[in-house]
């Protein structure tokens, strides 16, 4: 695009209309409220590509289930990595992501004083 805001060529103005026109998450509001019940979503992931290039737009997710408990999602996200076939590239994702915990603590500095540089 250029800074006026016209594209270069018509390939842009297509990648940009397809890109405007597709909603790369239509099942949003759903997930978002089973999240908020205290829900666990297991979404089917995928590329999506524009209709009009076939150049990569993005990630979509859509929903494929909502479970009580996080083992009950994550084994719902195992079975469908299960059922894949060669070259399937799809994946699973369970939501709300788990938080990340760490037991990595900063070094004490003080060792590194000596340094030189």
């Amino acid at each position: 695009m250029n800074l006026d805001g016209s594209f270069s060529n018509e390939s842009e103005a297509a990648f940009d209309l397809s890109r405007r026109e597709t909603n790369l998450n239509p099942d949003g509001d759903r997930i978002a409220a089973l999240i908020a019940e205290g829900r666990f979503v297991v979404t089917h992931n995928y590329i999506t590509y524009c209709r009009l290039t076939d150049a990569a737009l993005g990630e979509a997710a859509r929903y494929a289930g909502d479970y009580a408990t996080r083992e009950e999602a994550v084994a719902a996200q195992a079975a469908i990595h299960a059922e894949k076939e060669e070259g399937d590239e799809t994946w699973a994702t369970v939501l709300p992501y788990e938080a990340r915990t760490s037991s990595w603590v900063l070094p004490d500095t003080a060792e590194f004083d000596d340094c030189p540089f």
